[in-house]
């Protein structure tokens, strides 16, 4: 079974991170961000609905890996409020520029951060 795993699993170096060459299936191109930012338009309710009852709240603090465009991250900033805090994590520089614009946006610049 590990070398099952292993053959798909990524391998760890952990001085450097992932080495795995891999990108992301999707690709990271514009339209790929639109539709991300589409995605997480229809599932909004249900996706802040879910933060709800996993606890986030009021001065927690969140960290979003593999956040795309921002969209789980900025719910969460909005729970977690001025008090709270919220970083997400992404290999793709121009997703974390879109949720970065996202953020400063919707007004939650200073506790809702990416990189």
């Amino acid at each position: 079974m590990d070398n099952l795993l292993g053959q798909y699993a990524p391998r760890i170096d952990r001085d450097q991170g992932t080495t795995d060459p891999r990108p992301y299936a999707l690709g990271y191109t514009e339209r790929e961000f639109q539709r991300l930012e589409l995605q997480g338009a229809l599932i909004h309710d249900l996706t802040e609905d879910f933060l709800r009852r996993a606890g986030i709240g009021p001065g927690m603090r969140v960290l979003d890996i593999g956040c795309g465009v921002g969209d789980v991250s900025l719910l969460a900033g909005k729970l977690v409020g001025p008090s709270g805090r919220v970083l997400g994590v992404d290999r793709s520089a121009g997703a974390v520029d879109i949720a970065e614009r996202r953020a400063s946006e919707s007004g939650q610049c200073y506790w809702t951060r990416f990189t």
